[in-house]
């Protein structure tokens, strides 16, 4: 984020999340933000886990869905860096958009999990396939600065 800036005077909070007391330092990397492609990865919905490469960096490991009343629910996990909560895209077994009006995403921290709330119709087993997006986002290793913790 370009309004964050290391090398200047200024104050500057972070919320660090399961980070144990005996943390000495934090290496934060920069993100180069000249990501130019994003790439739709689909795959079959029929076993889970499905794996996502949503970055050089990153996975998003789908491990189940689950068919409520008006909605459905897809139950994933973040494995290493993810520039951005998946968008995800579900087909039918015409290969046809199943559409969704709205998503919610809640966060589990005490397992590391996420569950994403999709507003649509969708009955058990119509969805066949899912698609995630991929992203050529790029960390910047050259410019990674170590910060000690007091």
């Amino acid at each position: 984020y370009t309004g964050l800036r290391l090398d200047a005077g200024g104050i500057n909070s972070f919320e660090i999340l399961k980070v144990t007391p005996k943390t000495k330092n934090l290496h934060l990397v920069p993100i180069d933000l000249t990501c130019e492609n994003l790439t739709p990865i689909r795959k079959s919905a029929e076993a889970f886990p499905i794996e996502f490469d949503a970055s050089d960096y990153g996975k998003i490991v789908v491990t189940g869905i689950e068919y409520k009343e008006n909605e459905f629910e897809i139950l994933y996990k973040k494995d290493g860096f993810t520039f951005f909560d998946p968008s995800f895209d579900v087909y039918d077994k015409n290969g046809s958009l199943i559409p969704v009006s709205v998503y919610e995403v809640n966060v589990n921290y005490d397992n590391n999990s996420y569950v994403m709330h999709c507003k649509g119709k969708a009955a058990p087993g119509q969805i066949q396939s899912i698609e995630c997006l991929k992203s050529d986002v790029k960390l910047d290793f050259d410019r990674e600065i170590t910060i000690n913790i007091r």
